[in-house]
């Protein structure tokens, strides 16, 4: 193993950059602080921050319990929470086509959910998942929101404002079951509409607007409980 290295020093500071021969390896390149190695470029590309053997493109390590390996940092002269500052990750891939880009965003959008309350509310984060969706000859696409968590850790799919700790705007769909865990657990229709049950994607039973239930039969305005099809065992 070999090494040659050019040294910075300020006072009592021991800085160098190092070319490291590795056996028969081509060399990488390490940065070393107070003769301890801070990161190292390796030979094929790949960037370590706190280790010098990076498996990815950019791999960072530090032997903590629970560290913040990564910050994501902006500045503005006034933050205004109202969900159009923030900062994000994109991922894209292309080819010698014309493609929209990116593919999928990950960030974060300053915004009280309670609305502007002033310096209160620039510290208020929202967690935003967008994915991009189609394109054309020309490159042309869009890039829509689909999940948000807000600063008061309410989630939403297919929403940018969920109104409940869970709100989903479309179906959803269980591959399992559902369980209820509360006293006096509660199914509302909240609109001034029916609440329907079906199996086999059929409708069975509803129950409308005005509390009557009807089995079999979709029209129900004249009795409390309607029966059609079948008696009552």
């Amino acid at each position: 193993n070999t090494m040659a290295m050019l040294h910075l020093r300020n006072n009592d500071a021991d800085i160098h950059i190092a070319g490291i021969r590795q056996g028969s390896n081509d060399s990488d390149l390490g940065l070393f602080f107070e003769g301890t190695e801070k990161a190292r470029f390796t030979n094929n590309g790949n960037v370590g921050i706190g280790t010098n053997n990076p498996e990815t493109s950019l791999h960072l390590y530090k032997a903590s319990s629970a560290p913040t390996l990564l910050t994501l940092h902006n500045y503005q002269a006034d933050i205004t929470p109202n969900g159009t500052q923030g900062n994000f990750i994109d991922f894209k891939m292309t080819d010698d086509n014309a493609t929209f880009t990116p593919h999928a965003r990950i960030g974060m959008l300053v915004k009280d959910s309670d609305g502007d309350a002033g310096v209160g509310s620039e510290g208020c984060g929202n967690f935003v998942i967008y994915t991009g969706e189609t394109t054309n000859s020309a490159g042309a696409g869009a890039l829509t929101e689909h999940f948000r968590i807000t600063d008061k850790g309410k989630i939403g799919i297919g929403t940018t404002n969920p109104a409940v700790t869970l709100h989903v705007d479309g179906f959803a769909r269980l591959n399992g079951g559902l369980q209820l865990n509360a006293t006096n657990a509660t199914i509302y229709q909240i609109q001034n509409s029916a609440l329907r049950f079906g199996t086999d994607n059929t409708e069975r039973m509803r129950i409308d607007s005005d509390g009557n239930v009807g089995i079999g039969t979709t029209s129900i305005s004249n009795a409390k409980l309607k029966v059609v099809g079948g008696g009552v065992d």
